[in-house]
């Protein structure tokens, strides 16, 4: 039953997803939808970009509920300024290039003994570790607003098709009041400013929350080759 519903958490491998094929696992259901799920995924990134980070991934959904509870404490600790989000950006990046030497390190074992990567303790203990990395993260909302969307490795990926998806959030600054609703709203601060910045920011999860609180209607989704 565990299996049924938190195979990832309780997958054996580095990364979820990867090795299905050849999972211990009896009863994860992964190995059965992953390759629909991927393809869905892929869909609407090219459709829509980060939709998936915004509406449909469950931790995604976990962190928001409890993230609420962050605004109660101090909304502010939302946002970390320029240098905050530089940082946050670098970090993100690294878990990229780690998550993708981990992948290739599952299909092919000979890159993981050259390059000693991952290291044995955490191949021997992935599942205590990734629980334990669940949990921090979820304490963490406690104090930022979904911090672990803002530095997820699948998330930084899913971002890259903001900037080529077909449909693309945009701002029309004849109705916009700078109002500064969508700063309030924006659940990882994508939308600091948001009159100065491209709104196919990587960043930004397309849950759509600025479109739907705008007052004025001067955020909407558009094909991207139209300006209507």
């Amino acid at each position: 039953m565990p299996y049924l519903v938190l195979p990832m958490t309780y997958c054996p491998f580095t990364i979820p997803w990867i090795m299905c094929h050849i999972c211990p696992l009896p009863f994860c259901i992964s190995r059965y939808i992953r390759n629909y799920i991927v393809l869905a995924i892929g869909c609407l990134a090219l459709a829509v970009g980060r939709i998936f980070c915004g509406v449909m991934c469950p931790y995604g959904f976990i962190h928001e509920v409890l993230s609420k509870l962050s605004m109660k404490i101090n909304r502010s600790l939302g946002t970390f300024g320029v240098l905050g989000n530089f940082v946050v950006r670098v970090v993100s990046w690294i878990l990229v290039v780690l998550s993708i030497i981990t992948i290739l390190s599952l299909i092919n074992p000979k890159i993981s003994l050259v390059l000693h990567y991952p290291p044995q303790f955490i191949l021997n203990n992935i599942v205590a570790i990734r629980m334990l990395l669940f949990v921090a993260f979820m304490l963490l909302n406690l104090l930022c607003y979904r911090l672990w969307c803002r530095i997820c490795p699948l998330g930084q990926v899913l971002g890259i098709f903001n900037r080529i998806s077909l449909l693309k959030v945009a701002i029309d600054h004849r109705l916009c009041s700078k109002c500064h609703i969508c700063t309030s709203i924006c659940p990882i601060s994508t939308s600091y400013k948001l009159h100065e910045l491209p709104l196919h920011e990587t960043m930004c999860i397309r849950c759509l929350s600025c479109l739907v609180n705008c007052k004025f209607h001067a955020i909407r989704l558009r094909l991207r080759f139209t300006n209507s």
